[in-house]
This record gives C-alpha cells, structure tokens and sequence, in this order.
C-alpha cells in the first residue's frame, strides 16, 4: 500500500471492512471485539500493509478473500468430508512383508 496509486481509497476500504465488525462502526473496533473480525480479513491489511512497501512481483496485486457465501460452502465441504471419514471403517494395520 506504501507505494499504490489509489493507497487512500485501498486503506479506508480495508477500515471499513474491519471496522463493520465493531458494535458501533463509526467509533472503530475495540480491543474486545477484535476476535469478532475473520482471521481471511485480517490477511488483507497483512498482505498489502507491508511497511517496506510490495515485492517487484507484488506491482498492482490486491489479495482477495472468500466472502461468507463462499466460506460456508467451503465450510460445509470440510463438515462433509470429515463425517464421512468418521464413518468409513478403520483401515486394517499395515503388514510387514
């Protein structure tokens, strides 16, 4: 962000994501409610809030994180998988030959 075009139109849209999070939005989040933020959100300001600035292969880059919709889908793929592996029967001990 240290070196884009548009870096104070970037940091208040990163704000206002995390900031939508607080109880009251336009006095910020506090201290307490930072666990309410999606650690996928909380990539965003890590990935472009570099302070030495991107890397060459960074140039124009933005990181994009999955929205709810899409984390629930992932959510309930995961969910899926794991009942059916806690279902399947135990595998057999492996042999020695």
């Amino acid at each position: 962000l240290a070196s884009a075009r548009d870096r104070s139109s970037r940091i208040s849209r990163i704000y206002d994501l995390i900031t939508a999070y607080a109880d009251d939005p336009s006095k910020g989040l506090r201290v307490d409610e930072l666990g309410k933020v999606p650690l996928r959100l909380w990539c965003k300001p890590a990935a472009e809030g570099d302070p030495e600035g991107p890397l060459p292969c960074d140039g124009g880059e933005e990181y994009f994180f999955c929205d709810d919709e899409e984390f629930q889908k992932m959510e309930e793929a995961v969910q899926r998988h794991l009942a059916k592996q806690a279902a399947a029967p135990p595998a057999p001990p492996a042999t020695k030959a």
